[in-house]
């Protein structure tokens, strides 16, 4: 109702958070699609008010890959959204990777995320999986991430020849 009485969806809150940002945040696809197909997509989608490196920097892909919402971001890349937007923390594959969302990573794995995008931090999303991560889930994204990009291994003495060793086994 606002979008047909001309309202602004580019309009921030006090977090910063635009109505897309809040949609995709709590998994709103509904709303998500309204607000895409409005003609002020290419702003909310590029939103150029916000700065990349603000510790309060997010996208709605972040967002949506933190929460876990895969008809969110289904959404999102059909419209046309940067897959490798980084903020402070990386790309939306470091924010699902770091939650466990394994099957959004696998979503924006095989939507062409980089996986050797590295966050201010210098870290990739496996490096986050190996540091921060202790889950069931967080097995299946390293295999996931390393099934991506077999030349990346964690630090780790026991992680670099455990991943070693699988990939000359599937050479």
């Amino acid at each position: 109702m606002l979008l047909q009485h001309q309202s602004n969806p580019c309009l921030v809150n006090r977090a910063k958070k635009t109505p897309l940002d809040l949609a995709c945040e709590f998994g709103r696809a509904k709303v998500v699609q309204l607000l895409l197909s409005s003609n002020m997509v290419v702003a909310l989608l590029e939103d150029e008010r916000k700065e990349p490196m603000d510790s309060a920097y997010t996208t709605p892909l972040h967002l949506a890959a933190r929460n876990g919402h895969k008809d969110v971001i289904r959404l999102l890349l059909k419209a046309g959204i940067d897959i490798n937007k980084t903020s402070k923390s990386g790309t939306a594959l470091h924010e699902a990777s770091l939650y466990g969302k394994t099957e959004v990573v696998r979503l924006l794995l095989d939507a062409g995320v980089d996986v050797n995008i590295r966050n201010t931090y210098n870290q990739t999303a496996l490096d986050i999986v190996n540091q921060f991560t202790t889950s069931h889930a967080s097995k299946d994204i390293k295999q996931l991430l390393r099934g991506q990009s077999p030349h990346l291994f964690s630090h780790e003495p026991s992680e670099v020849l455990q991943g070693s060793s699988q990939r000359s086994n599937h050479e």
